[in-house]
């Protein structure tokens, strides 16, 4: 058997890679602890299909199994649609293969009777639309002039996830992709206060959304104010070259954009992410505005 001398050298070099690793595993825990909050349930939260990783501990109050019964079915007289025993309440993934089609309260089972609701399942759905800032007409797919305003209304189920017991405005899940003319994401828009709005984690907390609120209030629209698509850079130059833009909105509430796919493979359209909508940014005399694309 080989012996190792551990010289002073070596001490140094292990004391330096132990307080590495222990960093490392100090950032890892405050990671844990500030991603784990949207992944507890609480007894009644609602839960959304595709969803993975979620300690329902809390939900089960002791018991490890859940049932569902039909729409118009008492649980107090009517035999259970489906049963589930819960093998890991702390790693809980709302399978597509037992809980699609299976949307509604889910119930504490003993082998004999219901309990108290669990929780409740619901399919999730997400939409988008893209506005004229300053008239809140609806501009999806169309044209708009360079230098006008425009903003975007996210629709969606998934917002109840923000009403689960310690949730932040930290722990979003809903993205907008902007694509340029020339493929390029944007990760922020200059709005007309000059400002650059960022498009990703937004704080979606209401069924309709606007990126641009009034206020904080983003139930509302702002009143003018949005995406400045005459934005200008320092040197004079239009930041917003015209073409036609690219925009789409999706989740990632706890892994379903990954989770929950469509029979082919593909990203869920209606689900977890909405189909990919444009808007053609076009220069004064470069043709008429409106007109589907």
């Amino acid at each position: 058997m080989r012996s190792i001398l551990v010289t002073g050298y070596n001490r140094g070099i292990m004391k330096k890679e132990l307080f590495v690793l222990a960093i490392g595993l100090c950032m890892i825990a405050m990671i844990s602890c500030a991603t784990a909050v949207v992944n507890k349930i609480s007894p009644g939260d609602t839960i959304f299909v595709g969803e993975g990783d979620l300690d329902i501990t809390g939900a089960l109050g002791g018991y490890n199994t859940i049932a569902y019964w039909l729409p118009g079915d008492d649980p107090a007289v009517d035999e259970w649609y489906y049963m589930k025993k819960i093998s890991d309440p702390e790693l809980f993934f709302v399978d597509p293969m037992e809980f699609m089609g299976n949307s509604g309260k889910w119930y504490l089972w003993d082998g004999k009777s219901a309990g108290e609701v669990a929780f409740a399942v619901d399919e999730p759905r997400i939409s988008l639309q893209i506005l004229d800032a300053a008239t809140k007409e609806d501009i999806t797919n169309t044209r708009v002039r360079q230098g006008s305003e425009v903003n975007f209304r996210i629709t969606t189920n998934m917002y109840n996830a923000t009403n689960r017991a310690g949730y932040s405005p930290e722990d979003t899940f809903i993205s907008l992709t902007v694509n340029t003319p020339d493929g390029d994401s944007l990760p922020g828009i200059v709005c007309s206060d000059g400002e650059k709005v960022s498009l990703r984690n937004l704080p979606v907390d209401t069924k309709e959304w606007y990126w641009i609120g009034e206020g904080e209030d983003h139930t509302v629209a702002a009143p003018g104010g949005g995406w400045n698509t005459g934005a200008e850079s320092n040197t004079g130059k239009k930041i917003y070259e015209a073409g036609k833009y690219t925009i789409q909105a999706t989740s990632d509430l706890n892994g379903m954009d990954d989770l929950y796919r469509a029979p082919d493979g593909s990203e869920y359209i209606g689900k977890t992410a909405t189909p990919v909508k444009n808007v053609e940014i076009f220069v004064s005399g470069g043709g008429g505005g409106g007109g589907s694309l």
